[in-house]
């Protein structure tokens, strides 16, 4: 059936012809028309003029094709070629010639080697004779007769078959198609019909090289959201979905690529501009997301926006599955960010990783990174330091601000017994909550940042409410202890005393004993000669028991 409903008509089709007229289909509905009215006119024995409707329809359709298979700069330089060779009464037919030869150099082959090709030598002796026989003979002459048409018309069905009779051969078009360097608005019509088959539309794609074709395919509508393929639910599995791969973004990233190495105005520009405009038509196709992702990675510095980071948020936001987002931004956003060094961005960015979802389990809520904590570790810990290097005590502040955020939502995921190491320990069974990426985060910045610049958040760390502001604030005592160990020795009460910070004040001691003088070391002694230790039930009854407890306990620190 046709667009229209109508039946056609292939019973007097033959196999051949029929693999010809859906090649031609493939190219375009009008130049397939032709070729199906040719088949009919020459089968109609009732038609007294089909000679020279006949030369008419082959002329119409080879030109066609050659406007479509042909390159314009190839052809001028095969037609001067080829005034070199005797092409006895073909010689007023040069550009004729030249055309056909440049449509079927597949293989960059020499001029004389393409004329010797059996292909070449049928196609111009048959194409080149169409234009005497359009024309009568005269009023009062006989008409012509068909067997002037019918061996001429029955060769070129061959050459039509060869050139797009099955999928081999119009692979090897296509793979002409690609050399062509700069696309004709011909060229680009016959591309929108012969992309519309989807195995066409990825291996033209995915091969094609020339940056040419990027402003022409983009006036096209080739890079239109709307042809973004959506996200498919499975008849099978019902809330279960496919994402289909949107082909031409092949092209688009090797563009991209191309153009990050020697980045050209234009070309820049006309990226930017498909780019935004399939952000703000997002369909939720993750592998779009994915792909866009990659192209914007590879943007010259100066067209990275803010609005990028925000599509990174809506994305991982969404209830699609966000790992192939989380490799992208480890593998390549990230770095990008870092390379165009601008503070707001690389804070706004954080701002976006630092979040959180809710994940109901049974009666329970859970709280999840919105970056999986495997790609939280490979990006964040991985590119801390440069990020300590950009945005210093501003990203400090920032997730010191997040942490209190979260307190207020739920103050026990910062208890020892969530959080039972602020230190990356092979026993620390903590490391995928959410609450520890916050702390791990604000460790990490702590140790990139100077004891300068850190002392004054430190400080107000020791005077925080929640306990895991004064633990980092111990941990960060003992990266900076040179510089930073009289905020310890000057604590107000006894730190021995804060039972959650124990394990960071003992790899305080631990690290730096060797450091004490007489006066810090008097000051531990009588730290620990008047901690409130804690004794067991039966020990408050037996108070040999709760003195060797105690005893035990001392011990631990001395």
């Amino acid at each position: 059936m046709n667009n229209k409903g109508i039946k056609l008509d292939f019973y007097r089709l033959n196999e051949k012809q029929r693999a010809t007229y859906k090649g031609l289909k493939q190219i375009g509905s009008e130049i397939a028309a032709f070729y199906l009215d040719g088949v009919r006119i020459y089968n109609d024995p009732y038609i007294k003029i089909k000679t020279s409707l006949l030369a008419h329809i082959a002329r119409e359709i080879d030109g066609g094709l050659r406007n479509f298979l042909e390159s314009k700069t190839e052809k001028k330089e095969i037609q001067k070629e080829i005034k070199k060779y005797d092409l006895d009464d073909l010689k007023d037919c040069k550009g004729h010639v030249a055309s056909i030869l440049s449509s079927i150099n597949d293989d960059d082959k020499s001029v004389k080697d393409i004329l010797d090709t059996p292909i070449a030598k049928k196609w111009i002796n048959t194409a080149t004779r169409f234009a005497e026989l359009v024309h009568r003979h005269g009023i009062g002459k006989k008409q012509r007769d068909f067997s002037e048409i019918k061996n001429l018309w029955d060769q070129y069905e061959d050459i039509l078959y060869f050139l797009v009779g099955n999928y081999i051969n119009l692979i090897i078009r296509i793979d002409r198609i690609l050399k062509i360097e700069q696309p004709t608005e011909d060229t680009i019509n016959v591309l929108k019909n012969l992309t519309e088959n989807n195995a066409i539309h990825f291996y033209f794609f995915k091969n094609l090289k020339s940056e040419k074709w990027l402003i022409p395919l983009k006036n096209a509508s080739f890079f239109d959201p709307k042809n973004n393929p959506g996200p498919v639910e499975s008849k099978e599995n019902p809330g279960y979905y496919s994402f289909p791969h949107w082909g031409i973004l092949d092209y688009l990233e090797r563009i991209a690529k191309f153009n990050s190495e020697n980045p050209k105005d234009e070309i820049s520009d006309t990226l930017e501009k498909i780019v935004g405009d399939i952000i703000n038509n997002r369909n939720k196709n993750i592998y779009t997301d994915w792909n866009i992702l990659k192209i914007i990675s590879l943007f010259p510095n100066n067209k990275i926006k803010k609005e990028y980071i925000q599509f990174i948020g809506d994305i991982l936001k969404s209830d699609v599955d966000p790992l192939l987002i989380a490799g992208e931004i480890e593998k390549s956003f990230l770095p990008k960010l870092i390379e165009v060094g601008k503070k707001e961005f690389l804070l706004e960015f954080l701002k976006l990783v630092l979040n959180y979802k809710e994940i109901k389990r049974d009666d329970r809520i859970e709280y999840k990174s919105i970056l999986e904590s495997y790609y939280y570790d490979r990006s964040i810990k991985k590119y801390k330091k440069e990020i300590a290097n950009i945005c210093r005590i501003d990203a400090l502040q920032l997730g010191v601000k997040k942490i209190k955020e979260f307190i207020k939502i739920d103050e026990k995921e910062f208890s020892k017994w969530r959080i039972n190491t602020i230190e990356d320990h092979v026993q620390n069974f903590s490391v995928e909550r959410y609450s520890f990426q916050l702390v791990s985060f604000v460790r990490d910045i702590l140790e990139e940042l100077s004891a300068v610049e850190v002392e004054d958040t430190v400080t107000k760390f020791l005077n925080q409410k929640c306990s895991i502001f004064k633990r980092l604030a111990i941990y960060a005592i003992n990266h900076h202890y040179d510089d930073l160990n009289h905020l310890f020795w000057e604590w107000k009460g006894n730190p021995l005393n804060l039972n959650d910070a124990k394990l960071e004040i003992y790899e305080l001691l631990k690290s730096n004993c060797e450091k004490f003088g007489n006066k810090e070391t008097e000051r531990l002694v009588n730290w620990i000669e008047n901690a409130d230790y804690f004794i067991s039930k039966e020990a408050k009854e037996d108070q040999n028991l709760a003195e060797r407890q105690i005893t035990y306990r001392k011990k631990e620190w001395l």
